[in-house]
């Protein structure tokens, strides 16, 4: 909360200008056109003449209150010499005693002045109003640009509170939970708005369009962007006052509308920067509050930075024809100033950065190096842009924001990583690094550092093998032992690097770890708990599982898991097998390729992965080297990925033939039969508890499975899903659709998805 005040401060206190600053600002825009004070050819000389000051003196005298006149005096002196040496306002009037002043209409502006020049009443007065305009549109940036920026802040606090009410009344009785069926228009803002995805069923899978990626927002995310696109041009396009046609500064109306648009623009996009600066963070605070995801943040980050290059773009076009406008065009105007090189850079980097996120999903490492460059660039031009104008605060809290979020970064990796003067057999953190069928990473990660994971949690690796400028998210679990368990498919970028190290025998690995961040869905808080994962996103669904076992929940929960080949059962199978054994968990897991050796089924569960099958490992690599390309692969997906997209050029789904508002299932008709038992031959051994659960050469009808837990469920029903991009999709759309299934409880839906 401090912090948001923080925000609109240092935005708000921009709009707080006097009417003493008024005065010094007539006096400012007035004395600006005459450079040539005697023998002086610039300002900083004219301060110490007699000239200047005297002309300064002589206007205050006949034209500011009487108690204000030597105040206004030294504050525009001040503002103007700096540092120099300048005669007291006293002194100054009395050199106008024996040099008579002139009228400003006789004075010259580009050549000499041998006298003090006094501005009549008539044009301080108009020259005061036309600066008090331009003034007040100035602040009307300002104010507009902290609406903007307390349009997002309002949204943070409102659902803080939200989730402060849910947190004191949302709670489990010894039976069953307290969260009712909710009012028609409720769930129909669930139905329609909340849940879905803007349009169809796409979310988490990406828009191809000419060889860039496009992430589409869900339908709530896309309204709140809707809203604050709405609120920028509005607030952009009102509430200019025009002096009259033919200004005294400005020559023409249209000439003062270039001038009082650029100004605004540009200052809302000042206004706006430690909020754009603030949703890129990891350490974003709002996150707390809001309970929204990182991948949310990022949506909103990329909207704010859209709309703020808008205003860029509108800002330099109309002060090019501003000064255009002017007597010598451009260049001796606009080109030679200061501040325009500091602008063109700011600007070009902030283009860079735009452009640069078309390609994040392609090259992420290279995307995230040039990302934070291009944005140190932006800032410190823009920093370099404003230092000789105004608006300096939130650009200070805009480098506050990143250096805070740097340090606090900096400092738990040191104290996370390092043993300092803890007891612990390890000196620094350290992986030991397997491979799981050739193309699944998995790190036993030990720390100095010991605490609890809890679900929903994730952490950024920084591996030195890799390069330590690299980071990435995984969700983590912990074992018995207390370190660390990530893992990763191996797909592109590093994970496919990593991966071809570890065939090589490079198995233990220095890294860095940074987190943890993440939070916990509330899936405790519910009767029913359907938990739908799709290969590796088991890992970051089986700690629910765990979780609400460990704390003897009474919900009935069901735990779905879809893999594509049968030895990636192998992943989990201790915690599978826990899982069986206490029997509080309804298990369910399908394997999509009926082929395969299914023998450690039937005997004692062994952990593979040793370097001895590194002929093994060459062949996945080779794999995926030959098939890198595919952004989508997943564990138990991406050849059903490939059918479906084959089938429906424009749709990844079929439709249900009895609502064609739902996906019938994400599958390829050749998987839809039965599923056959996996054969256990009892002679090789001790079969796992989960054997005769498995089903093989077939994906669960994800439909048929949402809407049995709804019309079996008794009270409130929590759905959460990790995996492929269809999968979680698919899954989104049939829990919206099919909720109103559920009579006696809420339905919520929660997503565990790297989606960045």
């Amino acid at each position: 909360m401090q912090i948001s005040k923080l925000l609109l401060a240092a935005s708000v206190a921009l709009a707080m200008k006097s009417p003493k600053d008024m005065e010094v600002e007539t006096l400012s825009r007035l004395l600006k056109s005459y450079t040539l004070w005697g023998d002086c050819e610039d300002l900083k000389c004219a301060c110490k003449e007699e000239l200047y000051p005297a002309s300064v003196a002589i206007t205050v005298r006949e034209n500011v209150p009487e108690d204000w006149k030597e105040e206004i005096y030294d504050k525009f002196i001040k503002s103007k010499c700096k540092k120099a040496k300048v005669m007291p306002y006293e002194q100054a009037l009395k050199i106008t005693e024996t040099e008579k002043p002139i009228d400003s209409t006789k004075a010259k502006p580009k050549k000499p002045i041998e006298h003090p020049v006094l501005f009549a009443s008539k044009e301080y007065q108009h020259m005061q109003y036309s600066s008090w305009v331009s003034m007040q549109n100035k602040d009307t940036g300002v104010w507009t640009g902290s609406f903007l920026t307390g349009y997002w802040l309002f949204l943070a606090i409102g659902c803080m509170f939200l989730n402060l009410f849910r947190h004191f009344t949302w709670k489990r009785s010894a039976n069953r939970s307290v969260l009712k069926r909710p009012n028609a228009l409720f769930r129909a803002y669930q139905k329609h708005i909340e849940m879905p995805a803007l349009y169809g069923f796409r979310h988490m899978q990406r828009i191809n369009f000419y060889g860039i990626e496009i992430s589409i927002p869900t339908r709530w995310e896309t309204l709140v962007i809707f809203f604050y696109f709405a609120c920028s041009v509005i607030l952009l396009c009102t509430q200019y006052r025009v002096v009259h046609p033919e200004s005294a500064r400005f020559g023409s109306q249209r000439q003062q509308l270039l001038k009082y648009v650029a100004d605004r623009a540009g200052i809302q996009v000042t206004v706006q920067l430690p909020l754009l600066v603030l949703f890129a963070l990891r350490n974003n605070f709002l996150m707390w509050m809001t309970g929204w995801s990182f991948s949310t943040y990022q949506c909103f980050h990329r909207a704010v930075a859209r709309v703020c290059y808008l205003q860029i773009i509108i800002h330099a076009a109309c002060y090019h024809m501003f000064d255009g406008a002017k007597k010598g065009g451009i260049r001796p105007n606009l080109w030679v100033k200061v501040y325009f090189k500091g602008g063109v850079v700011a600007g070009t980097a902030m283009a860079a950065l735009i452009l640069s996120g078309l390609f994040r999903h392609k090259w992420y490492e290279a995307f995230l190096v040039f990302h934070i460059g291009a944005a140190v660039v932006a800032l410190y031009f823009t920093y370099d842009h404003l230092a000789t104008l105004e608006y300096m605060e939130p650009v200070y809290v805009a480098f506050g924001l990143w250096a805070a979020d740097w340090l606090i970064r900096g400092l738990r990796v040191l104290w996370i990583n390092i043993r300092w003067f803890r007891k612990s057999n390890v000196f620094m953190t350290e992986s030991q690094m397997s491979l799981i069928d050739g193309d699944v990473v998995k790190m036993d990660i030990d720390t100095p550092c010991r605490w609890t994971v809890k679900p929903g949690q994730y952490v950024f690796i920084h591996i030195f093998r890799m390069g330590l400028l690299e980071s990435h998210p995984f969700s983590v679990m912990t074992s018995e032992s207390g370190s660390f368990q990530l893992m990763a498919r191996a797909r592109g970028g590093m994970t496919r690097r990593l991966a071809k190290s570890i065939a090589k025998g490079n198995t233990s690995m220095k890294m860095l770890i940074d987190g943890v961040y993440g939070h916990t869905q509330p899936v405790d808080l519910y009767d029913n708990v359907l938990l739908v994962a799709g290969g590796i996103g088991i890992t970051a669904v089986i700690p629910y599982a765990e979780d609400l076992v460990a704390r003897n929940i009474p919900a009935k929960v069901k735990l779905m898991w879809t893999v594509r080949d049968i030895a990636h059962l192998e992943l989990m199978a201790d915690r599978l097998e826990a899982l069986v054994a206490d029997g509080h968990v309804q298990l369910e897991l399908y394997v999509s390729q009926s082929h395969g050796d299914t023998t450690y089924l039937s005997s004692p569960v062994e952990e593979k992965g040793s370097l001895s099958e590194n002929e093994k490992y060459s062949e996945k690599i080779e794999e995926m080297e030959s098939d890198s390309g595919n952004s989508q692969e997943d564990l138990g997906n991406a050849e059903a990925d490939k059918n479906v997209m084959r089938a429906k050029k424009d749709h990844h789904l079929h439709m249900h033939p009895h609502n064609p508002d739902l996906p019938e299932q994400v599958l390829e008709k050749g998987i839809q039969h039965p599923a056959p038992q996996v054969p256990v031959p009892g002679s090789q051994g001790k079969q796992p508890l989960y054997a005769s659960l498995v089903n093989m050469g077939k994906r669960p009808v994800l439909t048929e499975v949402v809407t049995a837990t709804f019309t079996e469920a008794e009270g409130s029903v929590a759905v959460l899903g990790c995996g492929p991009a269809t999968m979680v999709d698919a899954l989104r759309g049939i829990v919206s659709a099919e909720m109103g299934l559920v009579i006696n409880g809420r339905v919520d839906y929660y997503e565990e998805a790297f989606g960045w």
